[in-house]
């Protein structure tokens, strides 16, 4: 131990023997004199008027006890549910009107049909893939599939409808 440990041990030990134990043994209550020779840091803090705004344990406790009042009639305050539901769905109907397409929701472009991928299609091995893939994905009945490879393959491809080459959708719906 240094001299200036054994200095401020000394100083403590001092401290302690001037406090004064209180009623229950929970505090020591000591001179104004003694801190503030013992503790000079301490005494100008306590002394400071800016210092003063600082909280003791009671005036925490009493604000956490108001605070946690608050909390529970926060908590239990009735809220009106059918004006919030009337909120929700208006604000769902701003966002529905603002995000709202111009073009036709049940189009080919939304929704495409199986004659509208098989348009694509070069050959009947193509429409025959397409085909198996609907049917796996459950997009169309077996039934439907057959016919429309009868079709394609009586009719020809085209009989569908023009080719939709690279750059379909752009055409139709941009250019419109």
């Amino acid at each position: 131990m240094d001299k200036k440990e054994k200095l401020r041990d000394q100083k403590i030990g001092h401290l302690h023997s001037n406090g004064k134990l209180s009623d229950k043994g929970i505090t020591i209550d000591y001179d104004r004199e003694s801190v503030e020779e013992h503790l000079p840091n301490l005494a100008a803090e306590l002394n400071d008027p800016d210092h003063r705004s600082v909280l003791s344990i009671k005036d925490y406790k009493n604000n956490l006890k108001k605070e946690q009042h608050l909390e529970k009639e926060d908590s239990i305050a009735p809220i009106d549910v059918e004006s919030t539901k009337l909120e929700i769905k208006q604000y769902k109907r701003r966002i529905k009107e603002t995000y709202k397409s111009k073009y036709d929701e049940n189009s080919e472009l939304f929704y495409p049909k199986t004659e509208d991928f098989l348009r694509r299609c070069s050959n009947l091995k193509e429409v025959r893939e397409i085909l198996e893939y609907q049917v796996k994905m459950k997009e169309i009945t077996r039934e439907n599939a057959e016919n429309l490879w009868k079709k394609c393959k009586e009719e020809g491809i085209r009989s569908l409808g023009s080719k939709k080459e690279w750059g379909y959708y752009e055409k139709k719906y941009r250019a419109s």
